[in-house]
């Protein structure tokens, strides 16, 4: 459960990454606490109004309203 990071460890485990290669994207506080505790970067989603401030409080690189922000930056 999060804020464990084992699960983010064992799919990096299991796709031979390290974190600097990987990017976790949330929409809970424990989300970026679960990145932060194996030093991978986490977007933040806000996919319910308020969430923006609590998962930029939480230390998320961004926070996006919308997973089609992160989709078009992808393309």
């Amino acid at each position: 459960m999060k804020p464990s990071p084992r699960l983010l460890l064992d799919v990096m485990d299991a796709a031979g990454s390290v974190p600097a290669e990987c990017v976790f994207i949330g929409d809970a506080v424990r989300d970026v606490e679960a990145g932060d505790a194996v030093g991978i970067s986490t977007i933040g989603y806000a996919n319910k109004p308020g969430k923006d401030t609590s998962l930029a409080t939480a230390g998320a690189v961004t926070v996006v309203g919308s997973m089609k922000v992160i989709a078009d930056a992808l393309t």
